[in-house]
């Protein structure tokens, strides 16, 4: 894969997650929006453009990498706590038409951080690897 394909598919990760956060159509959705999700986007694309080796070819573990750290980016949206004028839902079981939040879903507010903390693992990982 090129750095330009490799970019480009960083980029429709992005705005599949961007989408779909915003489709669960809550309140953290409003405001995360604007700010907090742009924001993950936008760390995102960087740990993913900072260190691509100049030929384009990548190794297995560092493709490895780079698909779980999409993989899990997108898993963090899906798995994102949102509130409308009723009860709170995670915009997965939005997506499966089932609504609320599943009986051992922890603390929302804090999950809504926590599931993010292995996609910064994988930024950290590529960003600390050595050009191939």
């Amino acid at each position: 894969m090129t750095r330009w394909a490799l970019r480009l598919v960083a980029v429709v990760v992005v705005a599949l997650g961007l989408y779909c956060e915003k489709q669960s159509d809550g309140w953290g959705s409003i405001v995360g929006i604007f700010v907090l999700w742009p924001i993950a986007g936008v760390m995102h694309l960087a740990a993913h453009s900072i260190r691509l080796p100049r030929s384009g070819r990548i190794q297995g573990s560092r493709l490895a990498l780079i698909t779980v750290s999409h993989l899990l980016f997108i898993a963090a949206f899906l798995l994102q706590y949102d509130v409308g004028d009723g009860p709170g839902w995670l915009v997965i079981t939005q997506f499966l038409g089932r609504g609320g939040v599943p009986n051992w879903w922890p603390n929302p507010f804090i999950m809504n951080i926590a599931v993010f903390l292995p996609v910064l693992a994988t930024w950290v990982l590529l960003i600390r690897r050595r050009r191939e």
